[in-house]
């Protein structure tokens, strides 16, 4: 049966840059870097080598926010999209199986003494997992459609990906900036097919190609999924990247 968010999925859309965030440090689409996605504690770059001006309270957030926000600037500046136009239709959805954990439970513990009295109003700000996306949307002027989805423990993004695929092929936006993001509490041990995985992953969508390059990935629709370049399976936003570049 066709998913009902490929339903009247007739135009082409294409994936036009990426980036990630890991313990081997951050890469690009195309770049040819190795991309690592593993369980230890991301090596998320200096701010100021990310983003062209200062990104207010950056200093205060945490882990989740930062992977968020680094890796979806890193995302942009690869398809060279950081100046994004007053009326240009650019959502952000992301995906995630842990969320916030990490800093609710770091939030929860300063409500322990006094009966809540030192409780922290600086995590207290970032118990949602949408302030990430709040905070980009501000710092680039996105006005599309902006969410979080659930994610499973395998297919990391693929729920995101199908997400923002929906509203490009709706109407409701031309561009889309799709994410993975987990940051889980560091003493979660893995069990059964649950991953821990720590980092984040974006990628650029778009509908509307002034001119095309060879750098350019097609997703296309096959009948049973989507495929990259009408070859490739979309297991994981992580698909998008090249064979050398996979895990």
């Amino acid at each position: 049966m066709r998913p009902s968010y490929l339903k009247g999925f007739k135009m082409a859309i294409y994936i036009t840059g990426g980036a990630w965030i890991s313990s081997a440090g951050h890469g690009f689409l195309g770049d040819g870097k190795g991309l690592k996605i593993d369980g230890q504690e991301p090596l998320i770059p200096p701010s100021r080598e990310v983003f062209d001006t200062p990104l207010a309270r950056y200093g205060r957030f945490d882990t989740f926010t930062k992977l968020g926000c680094t890796a979806a600037a890193l995302a942009l500046k690869n398809a060279k999209s950081g100046e994004i136009g007053k009326n240009a239709r650019v959502g952000m959805i992301i995906s995630s199986l842990f969320e916030i954990m990490d800093t609710d439970i770091n939030y929860y513990e300063t409500t322990l003494d006094e009966e809540g009295a030192l409780s922290s109003p600086n995590l207290f700000s970032y118990t949602l997992p949408v302030i990430v996306l709040g905070e980009t949307a501000v710092y680039f002027n996105l006005t599309g459609p902006t969410f979080c989805v659930g994610e499973n423990d395998e297919g990391r993004g693929l729920n995101a990906l199908q997400s923002a695929i929906a509203m490009i092929n709706s109407g409701k936006a031309d561009k889309m900036l799709v994410g993975w993001i987990d940051s889980p509490p560091p003493d979660i041990e893995p069990a059964g097919r649950l991953k821990t995985d720590r980092g984040a992953i974006f990628v650029i969508l778009e509908s509307n190609i002034d001119k095309p390059l060879p750098s350019f990935n097609k997703v296309s629709y096959n009948g049973g999924g989507l495929l990259i370049n009408n070859k490739k399976t979309v297991t994981s936003i992580i698909d998008f990247f090249k064979e050398g570049d996979s895990l």
